[in-house]
């Protein structure tokens, strides 16, 4: 059997995300992968618990273990856009000291085939391999003296044991207790900066962010090939459990969220259906006259944010915290 080794990091509140992350590596991997998740996470409840159980113990070959981590070591991480979990990686050299390597995978993502290819990517050499982010240029411009270009991390091939021959983990916090100031990313900038020069590269296909605007790569050869047959779905902007009719017939890409919904039992695929109804989205941009923007809201994890002719921050709903 092909080993592959997952790690995931969730709280209470984005139950139903991962259960369709782990659902569809489940469904599209190959016959003879063996698949193990590894979620990290602090007092997750019991009855979230037995709902992820239910879904692997419906699938064979598979290993579930839950691990909690001590939120105290990243507090420091969290803001009220990112909240908590996302930072759980970065100690993931430690958590798994038994491991020479993980996959990380964000919990807001789908996966359409299957995740070997991408696990054997040789990385011997480097820290990871990770994905360009689709606003790379942007996000470099904050990273003058960068040799490579900027990645998004929430799908990250790990190398856990170069991690830990070069102290990676001080270095990631050394980074961020010095620059905390100007961070934005709280876990991907130090993950960037620090890494930078080691970083395998991976194609758009394992980590495709679709985007209509502010999309620095369309053009791309490789993520228009990607675009027709990714890999992996990352629902970095249009969350779909957040999303509203109009956006729906914009992204071709959410319909496969819920397309796994449909396979899950009665009582999941209910709560999963609750879980969207609560975070609803109507509309995201409030126009006059059709073309003078008013409003903006944007949804993010742990809050939302309403702007002023789209600029302007003027209100912040917290929808929980994470401390």
């Amino acid at each position: 059997m092909k080993n592959i080794r997952i790690c995931l990091a969730i709280d209470d509140n984005y139950i139903p995300p991962c259960l369709v992350t782990i659902n569809s590596i489940l469904v599209n991997r190959n016959l003879d992968e063996y698949i193990e998740f590894y979620i990290l996470t602090t007092g997750l409840l019991t009855s979230n618990k037995n709902i992820i159980k239910q879904i692997t113990d419906s699938h064979p070959n598979v290993l579930l273990s839950f691990i909690d981590v001590d939120k105290n070591l990243f507090k420091k991480y969290y803001t009220n856009t990112w909240g908590l979990a996302t930072a759980y990686r970065l100690r993931a050299a430690s958590i798994f000291k038994d491991f020479d390597k993980i996959l990380y995978l964000d919990s807001d993502i789908c996966v359409m085939n299957s995740l070997w290819t991408l696990y054997s990517t040789n990385i011997e050499n480097a820290y990871g391999a990770l994905v360009p982010d689709i606003w790379q240029k942007t996000q470099k411009r904050r990273f003058l003296d960068k040799k490579q270009t900027y990645f998004n991390a929430g799908v990250f091939l790990i190398n856990l044991k170069k991690w830990r021959e070069d102290d990676i983990e001080i270095q990631l916090d050394a980074y961020y207790d010095k620059n905390k100031d100007n961070i934005k990313y709280p876990d991907q900038d130090p993950i960037n900066v620090v890494l930078d020069g080691k970083i395998v590269e991976l194609s758009y296909k394992y980590n495709f962010v679709y985007s209509p605007i502010k999309n620095e790569c369309r053009m791309f050869e490789d993520y228009k090939k990607a675009a027709e047959n990714p890999t992996i779905i990352h629902y970095v902007f249009n969350k779909p459990w957040t999303t509203s009719l109009y956006d729906f017939k914009d992204d071709i890409y959410v319909p496969f969220y819920f397309e796994q919904i449909e396979l899950f039992p009665e009582n999941i695929k209910e709560l999963c259906l609750k879980y969207h109804k609560k975070y609803v989205v109507k509309k995201f941009k409030y126009k006059l006259f059709d073309f003078i923007l008013l409003m903006k809201i944007k949804e993010y994890t742990t809050c939302k944010k309403w702007y002023l002719f789209g600029l302007i921050p003027i209100i912040t709903e917290i929808k929980y915290k994470n401390n």
